[in-house]
């Protein structure tokens, strides 16, 4: 049976995938989602978390959880988002906060009494980690420790399939086996990862464009990357995986589209069969 994180949360000890950014026109959906519970203290708890800079609202927050019905099973119907299925990787990102407070005496993110996000900024910087490395960077140098800033930074992975399992770091890492202390990055080195790993991601460049002793990266901008996957979900009215016609025509310029162009010689009635992406690469 599938198991999903988000029943119960606090959200300043998730990981960044268990961030949803949302829409103005979804807000009101995702309310009423929530209404049916009638539990004030829940509301307040689920309600997006307004992000301002300069006093203008440029985003809304929510955590990717969910309610249950009589049965126990997820309501998903309703929700902007999609549900995250329960793994390790979210467990392992969940230690490294409290490893972070542990070592420091300090919460990693801005938080309530009760773990929770203390605000729209904090769930802004929980969303976006990694795509402001001199932040982090600030983060980590808390640490005194280095190989307790190695282990950390090996849990705070912005992907989850790059965090250290328990297994692994129990077997070798030199925090807890300082006589492996070479098997750890020395702080420079982490943050310089933190620097350009962060906001970046990497792509091979183009085959004509390698040869025996040289290959070209293509650097993504993390920071500046549009959410195809949330373009696609909010134009796809109809919920079917498709965009027809006159929602293609609303995101097109979302997209780098020109619709006159694209669209040209095609009827009203026609289908496009524009799967949602899993990976855009620009």
């Amino acid at each position: 049976e599938e198991s999903f994180a988000g029943a119960k949360f606090s959200s300043a000890i998730l990981p960044p995938e268990m961030i949803e950014k949302i829409e103005t026109d979804q807000v009101q959906g995702f309310l009423k989602y929530w209404k049916v519970q009638n539990d004030k203290d829940l509301d307040k708890k689920v309600a997006p978390k307004i992000y301002l800079e300069q006093g203008t609202v440029k985003a809304r927050y929510v955590v990717k959880s969910f309610r249950a019905d009589e049965e126990g099973k997820p309501v998903e119907e309703g929700l902007p988002h999609k549900l995250v299925h329960a793994s390790e990787s979210i467990d392992l990102w969940s230690l490294g906060v409290l490893a972070f407070t542990l070592l420091t005496g300090e919460p990693l993110i801005p938080s309530t009494r009760d773990d929770d996000c203390a605000s729209g900024a904090a769930m802004h910087f929980l969303h976006s980690w990694g795509t402001q490395p001199e932040v982090l960077i600030e983060l980590f140098k808390k640490i005194e420790d280095n190989a307790a800033c190695d282990l950390v930074w090996k849990l705070l992975q912005r992907e989850p399939g790059k965090r250290k399992t328990i297994e692994d770091l129990l077997k070798s890492h030199p925090f807890f086996h300082p006589q492996s202390v070479e098997n750890a990055l020395p702080r420079p080195a982490i943050f310089e990862n933190l620097l350009f790993y962060g906001r970046y991601k990497f792509f091979d460049g183009p085959p004509e464009h390698r040869s025996q002793t040289s290959v070209v990266f293509r650097a993504q901008d993390l920071d500046k990357q549009a959410d195809y996957s949330a373009i696609f979900d909010k134009a796809d009215k109809d919920k079917n995986g498709n965009l027809d016609r006159q929602e293609l025509e609303k995101i097109a310029s979302s997209i780098g589209l020109n619709p006159e162009l694209f669209l040209r010689g095609s009827d009203t009635t026609s289908k496009f069969t524009v799967l949602r992406p899993r990976v855009i690469i620009f």
